[in-house]
C-alpha cells in the first residue's frame, strides 16, 4: 500500500523508495509511521534563480558526511516552498513531510533508522510546526536540534521554510545544524 511502518522483519525495501511521505504517529501503539503522498508537481513556469539549489546538492553529495539544514525565509507568496519542492525533486531522494511537533526518543529512534538514510526532512513553515514562542514547544524542538546536531551517524537534509525569520539561536548560530540560507525578499509569480 501506501503506508511504511519499519519493522524487524525481511522488507520489501532496504531503503525508503524515492518519493514524498507524510511522517504520522499511531497514538494507540506509540509508532511512528510513513504514508506516501502525491509526488511534487511544479507549475509549467517558475519564476525567480535556482541555480542555488545545484550548489546545494553538489555540497550534500561532495563536502559532507553528515546532516545538512537548508532554511528557506521570506515572505508569503516568495517562493520558498516551490524552490523546497525543486530541490526536493532534483534530489531524488525520498522526502519526508513534518506537519506536526513531533519529539522524543521514539521520534528520534524513527529518524534515525537506516532505512531512512539520505532523507530530506522537509518541513514547511517550521515557525508554525514547532512554534518556538511557547516553553512547552521549545522542548519539543530541542529533539530535533539533537538530530540536527549529528550526534546520530545519519546524513540527512532538513530543509525548513519560515515565512517570519524568528527562529532559535540555537538553529541558526551552528553550522553544523544550518548550512545554507536563502531569503526570499520578493513576491514571486508562478503560472
Amino acid at each position: 500500500g501506501k503506508q511504511f511502518k519499519l519493522m524487524d522483519i525481511t522488507a520489501t525495501h532496504g531503503k525508503l523508495p524515492v518519493g514524498v511521505y507524510s511522517l504520522g504517529f499511531n497514538q494507540m501503539s506509540g509508532e511512528y509511521f510513513l504514508t506516501q503522498q502525491e509526488d511534487f508537481v511544479l507549475p509549467k513556469k517558475i519564476y525567480g534563480n535556482h541555480d542555488i539549489i545545484h550548489r546545494w546538492l553538489y555540497s550534500y553529495e561532495h563536502n559532507t558526511h553528515k546532516n545538512m539544514g537548508i532554511i528557506l525565509s521570506g515572505i508569503k507568496g516568495g517562493g520558498k516552498t516551490i524552490t523546497a519542492q525543486k530541490f526536493c525533486i532534483e534530489a531524488k531522494k525520498p522526502v519526508i513531510l513534518i506537519c506536526a511537533p513531533f519529539e522524543g526518543a521514539a521520534f528520534l529512534d524513527f529518524l534515525t533508522d537506516s532505512r531512512l538514510a539520505e532523507s530530506i526532512i522537509f518541513i514547511d513553515e517550521f515557525e508554525k510546526v514547532y512554534d518556538n514562542d511557547s516553553y512547552h514547544e521549545r522542548n519539543k524542538s530541542r529533539d530535533l536540534l539533537q538530530l540536527m546536531d549529528g550526534t546520530y551517524q545519519t546524513k540527512l537534509i532538513f530543509l525548513l521554510t519560515v515565512n517570519q525569520y524568528k527562529l532559535s539561536d540555537y538553529f541558526v548560530n551552528r553550522l553544523n545544524r544550518i548550512k545554507y540560507r536563502d531569503r526570499k525578499s520578493t513576491r514571486l509569480n508562478s503560472s
